[in-house]
């Protein structure tokens, strides 16, 4: 069986959206002769009518539609090939950890901005506490991550992004963390591996 070229399948995607050989022409930049042709090539080649002929008219056939899906998806990755190592133009795999309270009320303001800016990057997510992240953005197992705290070390850098109030939630006596009397008292706080926990401790 003869190989199918790109140019076949780009031409019939062609005509089932734009509806017709003449306006297929137009986006193709080449005669409505040349589409016909190259359609009757590719219904040879795959032994399929690909579209009904009425009256001058191309009906796609339930094949012909089922093809398209498939066709389609080979022409758009073969056009994002063609730019694949376009400068300038970030693409890949960006990893992203960060704390509940970045995942909930921070990293939202700017991700829409963000993903519309660069189609071609794709984020994933992780949620972890902050010493986790750290290790993970050491191990080179994420590119960014959010923690509640300041990160020093000689291979990573970091910068101060936002702030975030603390609550002490307790009884009504107790106004202040003088007024605790630690020995006594059952204090509720996160995982050890939180930064936050680790200042309150201290």
């Amino acid at each position: 069986m003869e190989a199918l070229r790109l140019a076949q399948l780009q031409i019939f995607c062609a005509v089932m959206e734009e509806g017709s050989v003449v306006a297929a022409s137009r986006r193709m930049h080449c005669v409505a002769s040349n589409i016909t042709a190259r359609l009757k090539e590719l219904e040879q080649l795959l032994g399929q009518d690909l579209f009904a002929r009425e009256k001058g008219r191309l009906i796609p056939t339930p094949e012909g539609r089922l093809f398209y899906h498939e066709a389609r998806d080979v022409v758009e990755k073969a056009h994002n090939l063609a730019s694949f190592f376009q400068p300038d133009v970030p693409r890949g795999i960006l990893r992203i950890g960060a704390l509940d309270v970045a995942l909930a009320h921070f990293l939202p303001q700017y991700m829409p901005a963000f993903m519309a800016a660069h189609p071609d990057v794709e984020i994933r997510l992780l949620r972890r506490a902050s010493y986790t992240l750290e290790h993970m953005l050491d191990d080179q197992e994420l590119d960014l991550a959010i923690t509640d705290g300041p990160i020093v070390h000689p291979l990573l850098e970091s910068r101060f992004v936002f702030t975030e109030e603390l609550v002490l939630v307790a009884p009504p006596n107790i106004c202040s963390l003088q007024d605790i009397h630690w020995p006594s008292t059952t204090v509720l706080l996160f995982h050890t591996d939180c930064f936050y926990r680790s200042a309150f401790e201290r």
